[in-house]
């Protein structure tokens, strides 16, 4: 468990690619209470047609997002970093393949894909990406990458529970797929299969074990 390094990671300079409140709450359910906030200017529109699955996609866009953060560090700041967290979370419907959605644009986009969701199971993707400074690489990092992936099932939702939803504007904007698990839509789901932390936007077990593996197996990262 990484419980028994929190202490000494809280030393080190983390940076959280994100500017999610929701990550920023997650991280420090494990502990990791002094982590920086550097926002990523990543443009999140990478061709999802490259891409076998959400998960390939959501790592891609993480690490985009990671590597974002990364430069800004290089070319503003003298002060080193010891590891840069990134996640991407994604929604992917079953539609003749699979098509991916990231966040609403607008109420009326928020409307159209709580509608695709209705009555269907989807998956949550959530890709995250853990950059570590190395003098050994040509890029100057390397990275441990994957992602978790959970099915969620919503009940049937009238249009007149669709229009509601989408009038509290912080029930969806800046949500993969116009939805948090953890808040008003959270009425909509009988059920779900996987990881609860996944839906929420940052899988804090594959974090925590990402993190051990790069002190212990991987020495990414010295304590």
């Amino acid at each position: 468990m990484v419980l028994q390094y929190v202490s000494a990671l809280n030393a080190k300079r983390i940076i959280l690619a994100s500017q999610s409140p929701r990550r920023r709450e997650l991280i420090k359910q494990i502990g990791l209470i002094n982590a920086e906030i550097i926002v990523s200017s990543f443009d999140e529109d990478l061709d999802k047609s490259i891409f076998a699955n959400a998960g390939e996609y959501s790592v891609a866009t993480a690490k985009g997002k990671a590597v974002d953060v990364f430069n800004k560090i290089k070319a503003s700041e003298k002060k080193a970093f010891d590891v840069i967290i990134s996640c991407d979370s994604v929604v992917a419907v079953p539609d003749g393949g699979v098509k991916i959605f990231e966040k609403a644009n607008t109420a009326e986009h928020a409307a159209e894909m709580v509608r695709t969701l209705s009555g269907k199971k989807h998956s949550v993707c959530s890709g995250l990406v853990l950059m570590f400074p190395s003098d050994s690489t040509p890029e100057g990092y390397v990275t441990i990458e994957g992602y978790e992936e959970t099915h969620v099932t919503f009940d049937e939702i009238s249009e007149a529970n669709i229009a509601l939803y989408v009038a509290q504007s912080t029930a969806w904007q800046g949500k993969a797929c116009a939805y948090g698990i953890q808040d008003l839509a959270s009425g909509f789901i009988p059920r779900i299969e996987g990881d609860y932390y996944t839906v929420m936007g940052l899988p804090i077990n594959r974090l925590s074990k990402g993190l051990v593996s790069a002190i212990e197996e991987k020495k990414y990262l010295k304590l």
